[in-house]
């Protein structure tokens, strides 16, 4: 079975974290990765650069945007929990999380908005005023 896209990852991650207050990512990887049933072949897939895993990378990225709308927390390197946000979407029984679902809360745009917002370059002048 292929892994699935990182949208498709975000609510088995949220179940994985539903039922201990830290758990290190490489448990919740283990626990989305038997809840999707993948298999040991599809999880050894590794991404075009040869970096890390296709797993591993869609995995992160699920945690990453659900981070953006509290949904999860960093509590300290490597070891994530459920928001109390977290633990009130799963109590809604969605049948799927995605960007849509994340869209709906307010953190996700700030954060998203900080993601996309190119810094200036220090050799950038400035434009020229508007005649």
């Amino acid at each position: 079975m292929p892994v699935p896209d990182y949208q498709s990852l975000m609510l088995p991650v949220l179940r994985a974290l539903a039922d201990v207050a830290e758990t290190p990512i490489s448990e919740v990887r283990k626990g989305v990765a038997k809840a999707e049933a993948l298999t040991p072949d599809s999880l050894r897939e590794m991404l075009p650069g040869g970096s890390r895993t296709v797993f591993v990378d869609r995995v992160h990225w699920a945690m990453q945007y659900m981070g953006r709308a509290n949904l999860v927390e960093r509590i300290r390197r490597g070891v994530y929990r459920l928001t109390a946000e977290g633990k009130r979407l799963l109590a809604q029984t969605p049948a799927r999380v995605d960007l849509e679902v994340l869209r709906t809360y307010p953190g996700f745009w700030e954060g998203t908005k900080k993601a996309i917002t190119p810094s200036p370059s220090k050799d950038a002048k400035p434009a020229p005023p508007d005649e």
